[in-house]
């Protein structure tokens, strides 16, 4: 057990008052016994003093511990240090051991009634009624040597209480609602929620008006209520420039969320630019707060043209073209062959040859084959093939690889919906093929 410090408050003439006279600066002292036991204050710093008929009295701010070489201190009934001033709130249960590191060491105390009880070497207030600063000397007896401790026990006052009324149409909400300390105030913020279809119309209570959050100071015992009305709802009119669309619109009330998204219409080569009419900026999806009358909301998209995977262009001029296979019925196979040694590109432009409507989505694979000494095998390394999903104007839209597999597994499957079709999505296979048998790309689609 480490040394405890020797801090507290104490007379010189064996005077223990608690209510100071008049304050002074804050000074270090040192006290001797007439036996030769000293102490000198680390912590405690004199806070009063005043002359009596008996004497000099000094206060100081704590407990202290008169040293003859008996070690003495206090602890939780855990265990755990505690120094020599001891908390509580009235109301609220307080004990504590005392312990020694000296061997042998005997307990004795001295406690002011009504204060608790002592039974060596646990001390127990289970119910103190009455705020204020109370003193309990204890002492520590071995070798025909006694160390004093006294210990100030702080009674404050009881914690405050926040009551919430729950009304019709809404919740309110705080942190927590008890245990407010009566010595140091805290502002919790307290949050009134709308039922759907409801609002908050004012606080009552301890609060006013209709903030929300509203912040509370808790220095006393409080009550707080809200009042909810039916909501008036304002039509919120979402709309979009050519090159997208936007969600999101519907009616809301005021103060309530709406969740705004812009979407580019894809392989078109328009971007998002940003917000115009009741809104600005250009966070996507937007977080929109409605106001109290109705609003126009409106995404706008501008076409960027070819963007910097322009590059792709002269590839797709060059690659061989698998275009002529009706995109609609069962799974259909086509093979294209890979030059040894090189990297090759073939195009695959979605046709609906000989049928009366375009496909509502489109589905195709890819799975590479290596040919060796006449025996067609799926690979499960060396080919190196992607699938780049293409713009009309040639933006890269998408990158899929073909995986390592086994067992006939090995293939990339790529999919396109309808707006994609119509838009003029295409897709270039790069294949890079190593210095190794024949190869061929088998493409199979519906």
């Amino acid at each position: 057990m480490k040394k405890h410090l020797k801090s507290g408050l104490f007379s010189v003439m064996a005077v223990l008052l608690l209510m100071p006279v008049y304050s002074m600066a804050d000074m270090k002292f040192t006290v001797m016994t007439p036996e030769g036991y000293s102490v000198t204050s680390s912590d405690a710093v004199i806070k009063n003093f005043f002359m009596t008929s008996e004497g000099l009295t000094v206060i100081v701010n704590g407990g202290i511990v008169f040293d003859s070489g008996v070690d003495i201190g206090l602890q939780t009934m855990a265990g755990v240090d505690i120094g020599n001033v001891v908390e509580t709130t009235v109301g609220t249960p307080v004990s504590f051991k005392v312990v020694s590191d000296t061997q042998g060491a005997a307990f004795t105390a001295s406690i002011p009634v009504g204060c608790g009880t002592f039974i060596s070497p646990n001390y127990s207030w289970p119910n103190p009624t009455v705020e204020g600063n109370y003193l309990a000397v204890f002492t520590a007896a071995a070798n025909n040597k006694t160390s004093t401790l006294i210990a100030l026990i702080k009674v404050n006052p009881p914690g405050y209480t926040l009551t919430i009324t729950q009304s019709a149409g809404g919740t309110i909400s705080a942190p927590k609602i008890s245990g407010f300390s009566a010595t140091s105030p805290e502002t919790i913020q307290v949050t009134a929620t709308p039922a759907q279809g409801y609002q908050l119309t004012s606080w009552g209570g301890a609060l006013s008006g209709t903030t929300n959050p509203a912040p509370l100071l808790m220095n006393g015992d409080k009550t707080v209520t809200a009042t909810f009305a039916t909501a008036t709802l304002y039509a919120l009119t979402v709309s979009a420039t050519a090159g997208g669309t936007a969600t999101g619109g519907g009616n809301y009330s005021e103060g309530q969320h709406a969740t705004i998204t812009a979407t580019p219409t894809p392989g078109a080569g328009y971007t998002f630019t940003g917000w115009s009419g009741g809104a600005t900026g250009t966070a996507n999806p937007l977080d929109f707060t409605m106001p109290a009358n109705p609003v126009t909301v409106t995404a706008n998209f501008s076409n960027s043209g070819p963007g910097p995977t322009g590059e792709w262009t002269d590839e797709v001029n060059s690659a061989t073209k698998a275009n002529t296979k009706n995109m609609y019925g069962d799974w259909s196979a086509m093979g294209i062959s890979i030059s040894r040694g090189s990297t090759s590109y073939f195009l695959i432009e979605p046709k609906a040859v000989g049928a009366t409507a375009p496909p509502p989505i489109g589905v195709f694979y890819l799975q590479p084959v290596i040919e060796e000494l006449g025996l067609a095998m799926v690979i499960t390394s060396g080919l190196n093939c992607q699938v780049l999903k293409l713009s009309s104007n040639n933006d890269l839209l998408g990158t899929t690889t073909v995986p390592p597999g086994t067992g006939g597994m090995q293939r990339a499957l790529v999919r396109f919906n309808l707006t994609e079709y119509n838009a003029g999505v295409k897709f270039l296979v790069k294949v890079a093929e190593p210095n190794q048998g024949s190869s061929t790309i088998n493409v199979k689609w519906r």
